[in-house]
């Protein structure tokens, strides 16, 4: 199945240049998230026997269990939006229609480098599938804590490296000043984070999932 997806200009340039293969999403989390300390992760789906909502969708996507750490009775079930191993995402990202003789085409923010046009560009959101350009396709699928992600990880989600010297290596995001780079990859990717999901959303910890993928 396909599945569209929204990344933001500078996380689509780091999955064209191969240094994003991971993307943390919070959606359909809402309710363990107000408290995410009160739940403990018991498995999913593919690893052990799941009581299955029949009335919240299909059953061979994966779905995750949590009990509440002081009340083993009470649990939350919830379905990764982003489907499965094996499913597609397309990609919505900042573009441009552009109509030729020809037919309609596309630019698209990420890769435009023409400094004498000034294309309108259109949100993301509003891009629809005959658009789409790059398809991604799902490789695993598991939730974790924000604060668990590893180094390895945070420059899995697309962080990118930089050296001002030849001794000191520094991370950060294209276009990030050097006052704002960090000496270690997590360390910058709480900077994203925040930058996205507003002040203090990294020291919450929420419950994330973690979307592995590669490039079609």
């Amino acid at each position: 199945m396909e599945r569209p997806i929204l990344f933001s200009t500078p996380m689509v340039r780091a999955i064209l240049d191969g240094r994003k293969t991971q993307t943390r999403r919070l959606r359909n989390l809402d309710y363990i998230n107000e408290r995410p300390d009160w739940w403990e992760l018991v498995g999913n789906s593919a690893e052990m026997d799941i009581p299955f909502p029949a009335d919240r969708g299909k059953r061979d996507y994966p779905w995750f269990s949590w009990v509440q750490v002081n009340n083993n009775e009470h649990h939350f079930i919830a379905q990764c939006p982003y489907g499965k191993p094996g499913d597609i995402l397309w990609v919505r990202e900042t573009w441009s229609p552009i109509e030729f003789e020809d037919g309609m085409h596309y630019r698209y923010k990420a890769s435009f480098d023409d400094t004498n046009m000034k294309p309108k560009w259109k949100p993301s959101i509003h891009m629809p599938r005959k658009a789409c350009r790059i398809f991604l396709e799902v490789l695993t699928v598991r939730v974790e804590r924000l604060q668990d992600i590893s180094e390895n990880d945070a420059l899995a989600e697309g962080i990118d490296i930089f050296t001002k010297d030849e001794k000191l290596w520094k991370h950060g995001l294209e276009g990030w000043e050097w006052s704002s780079m960090t000496r270690y990859a997590k360390e910058a990717y709480t900077i994203l984070w925040e930058a996205i999901n507003g002040k203090g959303s990294w020291e919450k910890n929420p419950w994330v999932w973690v979307i592995e993928f590669k490039v079609l």
